[in-house]
């Protein structure tokens, strides 16, 4: 696993820890694998891959996610385990 250092201006918005693919597994054929049937199945099949960002940082909704995903536009799925002013819920 690969840990960053997120900042967004002078803040530190959040660390996150990225995945990276076994080495001895190969890509993915063109199309939806058997194992995406469902929202957890994409995530799983995203963190085996190492398309996944995933923070437990609490992070604001208004501000700090949409930061982030205009940085990373095109980049990565991010997953936000953390939401300020939200319990039990989570952000992709």
């Amino acid at each position: 696993m690969e840990h960053k250092e997120l900042k967004l201006g002078q803040s530190n918005i959040a660390t996150v820890t990225q995945t990276k693919p076994k080495a001895k597994k190969t890509r993915a054929k063109p199309g939806a694998p058997e194992q995406i049937k469902d929202l957890r199945g994409t995530l799983e099949f995203l963190r085996a891959e190492g398309d996944l960002i995933e923070t437990d940082k609490e992070v604001d909704p208004d501000r700090e996610i949409t930061g982030l995903q205009k940085h990373f536009d095109g980049g990565p799925c991010m997953l936000f385990n953390n939401v300020k002013g939200k319990p039990h819920a989570r952000a992709i």
